[in-house]
């Protein structure tokens, strides 16, 4: 089995993933959740990054990039970005889509984020789809969309000229902020891939992230690897059957949700807080936060205690990260972290099923 892997490629797939996961940010969040990862700071500058750059037209960008319906999809090929391998390159193949191209892949892609029907997956019904339009208002209706996306689609449906116009004018347009965003956090993609080459060139198939679970290497000779920036924790599959060929983007930071190293971190985080939380002290210096921001001598003369005791509390509340500390006006003011509540009670929820 050969494997190849191309960072250029991985990078054309960033301009649309960046674009998705910036406009669908909380359902990312939530998707973090289930691997008990929390927001990632750094990660958080970078969707911000992109937000400022299309802020402008960010309405015509959320249009577009729904998960469902995702209209920017019948514009998103593995197999044709590996081809091209520069921005550029890609842009001049989606002005080459043609019409039933499009409608097609927007008909198939419009059941990808649900239960699969079967009935459209067969290529002949997707054709009676494009061709009877009142079979196909019938479809759409069906469709789980707001009134307001069902009538984008039926628009877009009935002048794709003007569909696959301005989505490419749309990009144009977000294309040389996106080379600066990339250019920006250039450095960690650029260490992912030396780590993926040199893992291929050692173990191929049997490299440290387990590709081979996701590969039928029966049936597979080919693997192509995109690695992406922004969809970092993902890991996900295109697979050519007539080519005997497997397109899959590797985030990288995939190697943390394969091995459960999140879940690891999650726990000895949230443990650091039932302590503190098990302590009857530090508890009521919480409590009396949760009314709202309090300067030291404030929470002396509520608790009854010494500055002594409240830098001790403090200082370990700080360490489990429940509290925020602000000094102004030569005060020192202790708020709570309600976040890092809300995180410890998912954390529980979800490791004890409940």
């Amino acid at each position: 089995m050969e494997i190849y892997l191309n960072k250029e490629a991985g990078k054309v797939y960033d301009l649309f993933s960046s674009l998705f996961i910036t406009l669908n940010y909380d359902y990312y969040l939530k998707e973090l959740e289930k691997y008990y990862m929390v927001e990632d700071k750094k990660f958080k500058n970078k969707i911000k990054d992109v937000r400022q750059a299309i802020e402008p037209d960010i309405e015509k960008y959320k249009c577009f990039f729904k998960p469902n319906p995702s209209l920017f999809s019948p514009f998103v090929s593995l197999h044709k970005m590996w081809q091209c391998k520069s921005i550029d390159s890609y842009m001049k193949y989606m002005k080459t889509l043609e019409e039933k191209e499009i409608k097609k892949e927007l008909i198939f892609q419009m059941e990808y984020f649900r239960e699969p029907w079967k009935e459209v997956k067969d290529p002949k019904k997707i054709d009676q789809l494009i061709e009877d339009e009142n079979k196909f208002i019938n479809f759409l209706n069906k469709q789980d969309f707001s009134n307001e996306d069902k009538w984008n689609v039926l628009y877009y449906i009935k002048n794709i000229n003007k569909y696959k116009g301005d989505f490419i004018n749309l990009i144009e347009n977000y294309k040389a902020n996106f080379e600066l965003i990339f250019q920006k956090y250039q450095k960690e993609i650029d260490e992912f891939s030396y780590y993926l080459e040199k893992e291929i060139d050692e173990k191929g198939i049997d490299m440290e992230i387990p590709i081979y679970k996701y590969v039928d290497t029966d049936t597979i000779k080919t693997i192509y690897i995109l690695p992406s920036l922004f969809n970092e924790y993902s890991i996900s599959q295109t697979v050519m059957q007539n080519k005997k060929e497997s397109y899959i983007i590797l985030g990288k930071s995939i190697d943390k949700v394969l091995f459960n190293k999140y879940r690891d971190d999650a726990l000895d985080r949230n443990i650091l807080v039932l302590k503190n939380l098990g302590d009857q002290s530090k508890y009521q210096f919480l409590k009396l936060l949760s009314e709202g921001e309090k300067y030291g001598q404030e929470i002396a003369d509520n608790l009854g205690i010494t500055s002594a005791t409240i830098n001790y509390h403090s200082n370990n509340l700080i360490c489990a990260n429940l509290i925020d500390v602000d000094r102004r006006e030569n005060k020192t003011y202790f708020s709570l972290n309600k976040d890092t509540l809300r995180e410890m009670i998912r954390f529980i929820e979800k490791d004890f099923d409940l």
